[in-house]
C-alpha cells in the first residue's frame, strides 16, 4: 500500500506509476494483504475476473484466492 501512495504523491500519470509500483511490489512481497486484494476485487467488472483467472492459468500464478 504504501509503495502505491508514494508512487500517486509523485504527481503525472499517476495511475501508470502506482500499477507499475503495486506490480514490483507484489513481485517483492510475494503477496498482496488480502483486505486490498478484497477491495480490488470488488470493484472489478466479471469480465476482469476472467482475464486475471485466465493470466494466472495461463503463466502458472499461485495466488490465494479471495
Amino acid at each position: 500500500m504504501d509503495a502505491i501512495k508514494k508512487a500517486i504523491r509523485l504527481n503525472g500519470d499517476a495511475d501508470t506509476m502506482a500499477c507499475i509500483a503495486g506490480g514490483i511490489a507484489q513481485a517483492f512481497y510475494r503477496e498482496i494483504p488480502k483486505d486490498i486484494a478484497q477491495k480490488v476485487v470488488n470493484l472489478l467488472p466479471e469480465e476482469f475476473h476472467n482475464i486475471t483467472r485466465d493470466f494466472y492459468k495461463t503463466y502458472k500464478v499461485k495466488v490465494k484466492t479471495v
